[in-house]
């Protein structure tokens, strides 16, 4: 049974599925207007660290979205035998990599002289950026959503009416395979079937819930690690302004580093943490790490230094990630070897994003409730109050 932090009365209950790699979580919300929403019950559920196809994986993490959506509607009926619950009246499937991907497709205009910007003019702008975007296929399209407007070269939340020479529009397209969309909005009609489903991608969760969660940081890099990938996403001026994926994740890192069982790696970088591993197991496991450091290095070099060779990359940067690997990540990341793509040219400042963080923009956030379902939360919040 999920945990159950607390509950009382409420506006309206929203089921929120966080889908990875390897993993699938599912969390019940309430959204209240006008407050940060509160999670009121939660579980996530992990398959074991061990080689399978990819189908095999696919079919593996649909079985435990099934499970964890049950468990949602099973809370939901637990507490309201205790006290009266509306229905569930939307559900969310939150997309990670492999399951979606996600690109920033822009297209701009310019004049001689200033024009007043109309809605019609954005509008244009935007399909324009999808009709050109080499990379998409349309028949995996499931969402596109404009993330950013410039006007004469500077970010503008609210371009209508103002008057420029030049526009520039980015839009968030990603991508999912429609037998794998089907399949998730199956689960999610089978467990709650008076909800209506949505599903969104990662990359837009990130843009939208950090905006919301940290309004004091505008200018900032995202490293979203999965299992298999991570999501590099720059923000400026508290905008989405790049996004790229690398195929490197949390099980490929361990798979280079681990000297055993990767549980036994999860467990050896723990006490490394925390300096207390003084062991021979210890003693290898920091020789493989110091092999694998060049190689990752290079794939995040070259991912970002892509990004960069545009405009040059914020120091901030926000990492999301194991709690295991970490702390080593963040000195990976403020190494030198990345300094060269920062506007400072000094090296990354990195940042761990963990539920206690996000404490302030949900509540019952702390316990079980890891960083995913929080922010799952938060954008749900968000999008559920302006409709």
């Amino acid at each position: 049974m999920l945990s159950l932090p607390y509950s009382h009365k409420k506006e309206k209950i929203v089921a929120a599925a966080d889908i990875g790699s390897g993993h699938a979580g599912c969390a019940l919300i309430e959204i209240r207007r006008g407050e940060i929403p509160a999670i009121l019950a939660s579980a996530r559920l992990a398959l074991p660290f061990e080689e399978r196809t990819p189908e095999q994986t696919k079919s593996g993490v649909l079985s435990l979205l099934k499970d964890v959506c049950e468990k949602a509607a099973e809370s939901h009926a637990e507490i309201s035998a205790r006290q009266k619950l509306p229905p569930i009246s939307a559900s969310y499937a939150i997309l990670q990599a492999p399951w979606s991907h996600s690109e920033i497709a822009s297209a701009g205009s310019e004049s001689e002289t200033n024009e007043r910007i109309i809605g019609k003019m954005i509008e244009g702008l935007a399909r324009q950026a999808l009709e050109t975007e080499d990379k998409l296929n349309h028949r995996n399209l499931f969402e596109a959503g404009l993330v950013r407007v410039d006007l004469n070269g500077y970010p503008t939340m609210k371009p209508v009416g103002k008057d420029a020479h030049t526009v520039s529009v980015s839009t968030l397209v990603s991508e999912c395979e429609p037998e794998t969309r089907a399949q998730i909005t199956d689960t999610l009609q089978n467990a709650f079937p008076a909800a209506k489903p949505n599903l969104r991608s990662r990359a837009r969760i990130l843009s939208s819930a950090l905006r919301e969660a940290r309004p004091q940081s505008r200018d900032y890099v995202i490293i979203d690690m999965e299992n298999d990938a991570t999501n590099c996403a720059v923000m400026r001026d508290g905008l989405a302004s790049d996004h790229i994926l690398v195929p490197e994740g949390t099980r490929t890192i361990l798979k280079r580093i681990s000297t055993g069982m990767p549980e036994e790696t999860l467990s050896l970088m723990r006490m490394i943490s925390r300096g207390a591993c003084n062991t021979p197991s210890c003693d290898k496991l920091n020789s493989s790490l110091a092999l694998a450091e060049p190689e990752i290095v290079r794939l995040f070099g070259d991912a970002l230094g892509r990004i960069a060779g545009k405009l040059r990359l914020p120091n901030e940067l926000l990492l999301i990630t194991e709690p295991e690997l970490s702390e080593w990540l963040s000195a990976l990341f403020s190494r030198i070897d990345f300094s060269q793509f920062t506007v400072t040219t000094k090296e990354f400042t990195p940042s761990v994003l963990a539920s206690e963080s996000l404490r302030g923009s949900v509540s019952g956030s702390g316990g079980a409730i890891d960083s995913g379902l929080a922010l799952a939360a938060i954008f749900v919040n968000a999008e559920e109050q302006s409709t």
